[in-house]
């Protein structure tokens, strides 16, 4: 009898009132980086020196802005196998050289740690990729690269270092605000359908 009564649940009533995906809105994920961005600053353990010049709170909305828009610049390069990753490593050993040629070693550690984890995931995520990021890791990746630069006091050299991603981001607003035309989006998509493989635009992003 207890087999009969499970044989005759509704199983197909059941698996079409389970949501197979849920999609978070782009407002939620801007509201949830920019409270990210927020335990940086409240605690007020940002200068608010740039490069020797102090802007006093104006270091508030740029600190803001800077992390949300890193998050944002990572998690667009993440469309190809060890893309956005490589680009993390490369910008954060640079930044940490900078960093303790300018400002002492100490500096430097939050990007070792974050070129790191960045190479060592490299391992599985180089094409072709056995694993992958998602916004899980690239939102980590950029938050935890700006904070570096914020809290180390090498944010502008850190903003050049990230400049392929941040390039990126700003063509694919300009597709979006129609000024320009992609057939898709992002650049890298846009190279790939021209004919260019996906293993020569990740060396060519790299090298840049």
């Amino acid at each position: 009898h207890q087999l009969q009564a499970i044989d005759e649940i509704p199983c197909v009533t059941l698996i079409d009132e389970i949501p197979i995906k849920s999609e978070t809105s782009e407002s939620e994920k801007i509201i949830t980086q920019i409270v990210v961005a927020c335990f940086l600053i409240l605690p007020g353990v940002l200068s608010s020196n740039i490069s020797g010049f102090n802007i006093g709170i104006w270091m508030i909305p740029l600190a803001i802005f800077a992390i949300v828009g890193s998050i944002n610049s990572v998690n667009l390069i993440d469309g190809m196998d060890g893309l956005a990753a490589g680009i993390i490593a490369i910008a954060s050993v640079a930044s940490a050289i900078y960093a303790s040629v300018i400002t002492g070693s100490v500096a430097s550690l939050p990007f070792v740690v974050i070129a790191g984890a960045a190479v060592g995931f490299l391992v599985l995520n180089h094409y072709p990729a056995k694993i992958f990021m998602g916004d899980t890791g690239s939102y980590a990746l950029g938050a935890g690269y700006m904070a570096a630069a914020l809290l180390g006091n090498t944010f502008i050299f850190s903003i050049i270092a990230l400049a392929v991603p941040i390039v990126s981001v700003i063509i694919s607003l300009l597709h979006r605000a129609h000024i320009i035309t992609l057939p898709v989006e992002p650049l890298h998509h846009t190279l790939n359908y021209h004919g260019m493989s996906e293993q020569k635009i990740i060396l060519l992003y790299w090298a840049i």
